[in-house]
């Protein structure tokens, strides 16, 4: 018996293993077993992703960092770079840098010495170096600066080692040395995933459970600073209730003696506001800054502190109605950030975990909970707000939207007025549903607000439901819940809007998943994406290995035999997949292999506003050492007609070039070693190893793109038909022939397995001969000599650095149904 399957929308992606009996939903027939390096388009078909363009290496190699978005706007968006104690600056796919400075020499010496007149830097500074003639060997590349005088300096990588200029060409002439915009941060590598971000114009506010509030300006492409942001009269903990009394010595003044009654400051309380009341006093309020702490008591607590008073206190008697502020050593900073109604908020302390507060109205910096002069509580003063719940659940995110969303670890709530704005006489605050939530960024897409549970192991859509007048929950990753599981857990999301409404996150594996988001169209599609290169996770010398697993030969010492096992001979640096699991170790060493890593990632909208730009830092194993390189992802390369090829981008951390027709490419410093695949004047050119930063092609070109291979695979799930005695599902069934309608593509293969899969001819006999093969648009029949088995399954791949986008499926069954 005979039938046709058609599959015409891959709107569910790639579904979860736990579906593969549930051959009567939707998400079946729109499903996939495994999608990787493809993404499902809004329009329901599949497309391979494009490739990351190298953009330059980490500030620190041997540390985790983050990536931040910085939108001034549409046209003026920005990427920070957070590295442990540092932030540097980026912009549309560079660095952006200080004014430039002329160099007149460079040594052939080890370390390299530039002569660079009245340069203003600093030893540890940044710098990129371009325009030398002669000494080529120095352009397009980041350097440390060591060693520096008024007029030199030497060069280091981005470790501290020495730039080894002995064999370079000798300088010629010309060259400008720029320096990177770097700023200063009290953060550490443990504390970059916990921050929280929100922006008002061109100022960024960031919040961290271990530091006061910090706020990056930029007043220009060029100037960017960062300072702790100082609140004002506030926030504030709860107003005292206890009938401890507190005297100030004085009104004003910068360094007051307030006492207590009891034994009431921490010497961690140094830097927190006090805000005293003296009713009948004019003002009655006033408030401070606590500068110093008395001798402390058995109890490690003091009866006096200092205090420099930004606001007069109403007099000098003691008073029992007082305050001590939210944020200090004490009690914990705020964790979590959003504006909100022309308000900024923070959420959560260690003391106060599941309370909040808001400034006053349009100034963001100002706390202030009612007037000094008469207490007068306005409605637009700050407020504070503690949830009301069972448990006392930390709040891990805010979100602005219709209401304030927020985030806790014991379940969402919505913050809103009865009327008109959030005031502090006027807020409410009820819970919407019990799905806790992690400090993943949520994401407001329409009406829908996008987050991750507290496992961060499940993905989950909020939204209104009218019927019970409230935000509902639903866990939306249900479809592909293996996908969060190939890694601990989700670190950092970003959403790319525009070509196809992606949502990217980044497990703490390394591993990049994207999930195309159109609810209008019903996709929720899921898809798995490696990122071309490989990394060397850890060092193994002894135990078992994992069957299927691939391995670095490292060490053949004391007899090591590892051919045993899968290698082809024992030879350091030969890479094979363990066929067993018991080698003979001797003192012998491998390197468990796996793909490369992603670490962070972050999206802004491009400069030319065409589409969305995501930038990602990746890591790899390089020449034998672990590198990490800031690389960002080309945009969607449509091509205008079949031989449009020549912008079109499938390579990864890969360079272009677009000039005079050249035969030797230098440049490709950061991948020393590594075997590229190259694409010269739309052909594909054989691959090459780049050896010294170069490599050399066979006939010279005018337009290059040159970096890391990578497939994209789409195996689909067993074919499900209904014949006369029902489901094919475990009957017996071969798949005879497969017709796919492709659009702009090329370099396709299809086969029941990866190893024996068959190449689609794209070449026709009337196109020339002297032009490499144009895009192909249309359908493609292939014969599949696929044996009869009871699931039908088969392979799509893409191994070549072209396009491809399938549209639909059609396989031919063959079934004793």
């Amino acid at each position: 018996m005979r039938i046709k399957v058609t599959k015409n929308s891959f709107a569910s992606g790639e579904i979860s293993p736990q579906l593969r009996g549930r051959t009567d939903i939707q998400q079946y027939s729109d499903g996939v077993e495994q999608l990787n390096n493809f993404l499902v388009k809004q329009q329901g078909g599949i497309a391979k992703r494009t490739g990351t363009r190298y953009l330059g290496e980490v500030l620190d190699q041997l540390k985790a960092l983050r990536l931040q978005k910085f939108v001034y706007n549409t046209e003026q968006a920005y990427v920070l770079e957070f590295s442990e104690y540092k932030v540097r600056v980026l912009r549309s796919g560079g660095f952006v840098t200080e004014a430039d400075s002329t160099i007149t020499g460079a040594t052939q010496t080890n370390p390299v010495v530039v002569t660079d007149n009245s340069h203003n830097y600093s030893n540890g500074d940044v710098i990129t170096i371009s325009g030398i003639s002669g000494m080529t060997e120095l352009n397009g590349k980041e350097y440390k600066v060591a060693n520096k005088t008024a007029n030199t300096y030497e060069l280091t990588d981005m470790l501290g080692n020495n730039i080894d200029g002995t064999s370079y060409t000798a300088y010629s002439t010309g060259g400008i040395s720029e320096r990177h915009i770097i700023l200063t941060t009290p953060y550490t590598e443990a504390q970059l995933e916990g921050l929280s971000f929100t922006q008002s114009n061109d100022v960024l506010y960031i919040a961290s459970e271990s530091h006061l509030p910090r706020k990056i300006s930029r007043t220009s492409d060029t100037e960017w600073t960062i300072d702790i942001m100082y609140a004002k009269d506030g926030p504030y903990g709860a107003e005292n209730l206890t009938d401890t009394t507190l005297t100030p010595a004085a009104t004003t003044g910068s360094s007051v003696t307030v006492t207590a009654s009891v034994s009431l400051f921490a010497s961690t309380d140094v830097g927190r506001l006090l805000r005293i009341h003296h009713d009948g006093s004019t003002p009655i309020a006033g408030w401070g800054t606590i500068v110093s702490i008395g001798t402390l008591s058995a109890t490690s607590l003091a009866t006096t502190c200092a205090v420099s008073i930004s606001s007069a206190f109403g007099a000098t008697t003691a008073s029992e109605v007082w305050r001590l502020g939210a944020w200090s050593d004490t009690t914990g900073y705020s964790g979590t950030t959003t504006f909100h109604e022309n308000r900024l908020f923070f959420g959560g302390t260690t003391s106060e975990p599941n309370t909040f507060w808001g400034s006053k109205t349009d100034d963001y910096e100002n706390f202030e909970p009612s007037n000094p002069e008469d207490l007068v509580v306005a409605d637009d003063n700050g407020l504070r707000f503690q949830i009301s719940s069972e448990q006392s659940n930390a709040i891990q995110w805010m979100r602005s939207g219709p209401i304030l969303f927020i985030g806790t670890r014991g379940g969402q709530y919505a913050a809103k007025s009865s009327a008109g704005a959030i005031t502090p006489s006027d807020v409410s605050v009820k819970r919407q549903n019990g799905y806790g939530s992690s400090i993943v960024e949520p994401h407001l897409i329409s009406n829908s607000l996008i987050y991750c549970d507290r496992s961060t192991r499940k993905i989950m859509e909020m939204v209104y439901n009218f019927d019970v007048d409230s935000y509902e929950s639903k866990e939306i990753s249900v479809i592909a819940n293996h996908i969060l599981r190939q890694g601990t857990r989700a670190l950092y999301t970003s959403y790319q809007q525009t070509p196809d409404n992606i949502i990217w996150f980044v497990l703490e594996s390394g591993r990049l998943i994207g999930m195309t988001y159109l609810k209008e169209q019903n996709i929720i599609a899921f898809h798995n994406h490696d990122i071309a290169g490989t990394y060397e996770s850890e060092t193994v010398t002894s135990g078992y290995l994992i069957e299927g697993g691939t391995y670095r030969i490292k060490s053949v010492a004391g007899g090591a035999d590892f051919t045993s096992v899968g290698a082809s001979s024992n030879t350091i640096g030969v890479e094979f997949t363990a066929t067993e699991i018991n080698p003979t170790w001797g003192s012998g060493s491998l390197a468990r292999v796996t793909n490369a890593q992603v670490i962070t990632i972050a999206t802004v909208p491009s400069s030319d506003n065409l589409y969305d730009v995501t930038y990602m830092v990746v890591k790899r194993t390089i020449n034998g050492n672990t590198r990490q390189y800031i690389e960002y992802f080309s945009d969607d390369n449509w091509a205008e007609h079949p031989q449009d090829k020549d912008s079109l981008y499938f390579v990864d951390s890969g360079l272009t070039y677009s000039g005079a027709a050249i035969t030797t490419v230098t440049g490709l410093n950061h991948l020393e070693g590594e075997t590229v695949s190259v694409v010269a004047d739309g052909a594909l050119h054989p691959d090459r190893t780049v050896t010294d930063g170069a490599i050399t092609l066979q006939n010279s070109a005018t337009q290059l793109a040159i970096g890391l291979g990578y497939n994209a695979i789409c195996k689909m799930l067993p074919i499900e038909v209904q014949g006369d005695l029902g489901s094919a599902q475990g009957s017996i069934k071969r798949v005879s022939k497969i017709i796919i309608r492709f659009w702009n593509s090329l370099g396709v293969q299809v086969g029941d397995n990866l190893a024996t899969l068959k190449d689609i001819p794209f070449r026709k006999s009337t196109d020339r001969m002297d032009l490499s093969p144009p895009l192909f648009t249309g359908d493609k029949e292939i014969l599949i000599q696929d044996s009869y088995d009871r699931e039908g399954t088969f392979y799509i791949q893409q191994n070549k650095p072209f396009p491809c986008n399938i549209l639909f499926v059609t396989a031919e069954v063959r079934s004793n149904l």
